[in-house]
């Protein structure tokens, strides 16, 4: 939920991430500026956060056809890939940030083959992923992380709320 149109903070406020590509990862307390590039020439960033800590960062890029949910461990400066979802990606809709849910868990907002939008839960540690919310047309987090705002395709008009913590 600490994200503006460029910036992601972490949330201890000591570190924050150009939201750019490359991804430039710039730690406050020692001045430790990184770029945050894909693996690839092929690979191409779409959102990030950083996992409760600030000791990862958790973000989506896309290879291919596919969204790929990866970790970058901001110490080590190892990347590992948690998630593949196959997508059919639009890159219309990287506008809705993935959100950091603990240490280990994030939210990312998937675009499917079928045209479906939906968030999963990613557990950056076993890779398990859950669908906890689907068909959002566009979406928004509340400033302290709880809830996502969003509305649907079919009705524009009104506003749904989904409690994340349940």
């Amino acid at each position: 939920p600490t994200t503006s149109t460029l910036f992601v903070w972490s949330d201890d406020s000591s570190k924050i991430l150009l939201y750019n590509d490359p991804f430039i990862y710039c730690d406050l307390e020692n001045g430790k500026i990184i770029e945050l590039n894909p693996n690839s020439k092929d690979e191409e960033l779409v959102s990030a956060a950083f996992l409760k800590g600030g000791k990862k960062i958790f973000y989506t890029s896309v290879v291919g056809e596919d969204l790929l949910a990866r970790v970058y461990d901001c110490t080590t400066g190892e990347r590992t890939t948690t998630a593949t979802f196959p997508s059919g990606y639009n890159k219309a809709l990287e506008r809705v940030p993935c959100i950091a849910l603990s240490q280990s868990e994030a939210l990312c907002y998937v675009y499917s083959e079928t045209g479906s939008t939906s968030f999963y839960r990613v557990d950056t540690a076993t890779g398990k992923t859950e669908k906890v919310l689907g068909l959002v047309t566009y979406a928004g987090y509340s400033p302290d992380g709880r809830y996502i705002a969003y509305y649907t395709e079919s009705n524009y008009r009104i506003i749904y709320l989904f409690d994340i913590t349940v």
